[in-house]
């Protein structure tokens, strides 16, 4: 996979990778650069401190990646998708709209059944 190396980097940071990752494909910095040093301001003890020191420094080693892929010309990525959604997060209240879903999961437990005997 052309990208594997920034999917496995976006997820490195301890936040919402999805996000990033999706920044980081269409050719865009992930962390705005003025927000970065915030969580460092706020911290409330040494703890909090060094750990949001850490996920700074993850951020800025992103957007660092980011800079990097594009000045050596990587082309930013479109992602495609189905105008149906095929793929869901599975909690109730966030499934895609538009499939039968109640459908879907009878189909996939005939596939199961089928693939099982």
């Amino acid at each position: 996979m052309e990208d594997g190396l920034l999917m496995k980097i976006a997820m490195i940071y301890g936040g919402p990778w999805d996000h990033t990752t999706c920044m980081l494909y269409q050719g865009l910095c992930p962390f705005p650069y003025d927000s970065l040093v915030e969580p460092l301001r706020v911290s409330r003890d040494v703890k909090g401190f060094f750990r949001n020191a850490a996920i700074l420094a993850a951020r800025l080693g992103l957007n660092g990646y980011q800079n990097v892929r594009r000045w050596t010309g990587s082309t930013p990525r479109l992602l495609v998708a189905p105008d149906r959604a095929l793929a869901t997060h599975l909690e109730k209240q966030f499934l895609a709209l538009g499939p039968d879903w109640i459908c879907v999961a009878e189909d996939t437990q005939r596939w199961l059944t089928e693939w099982l005997s």
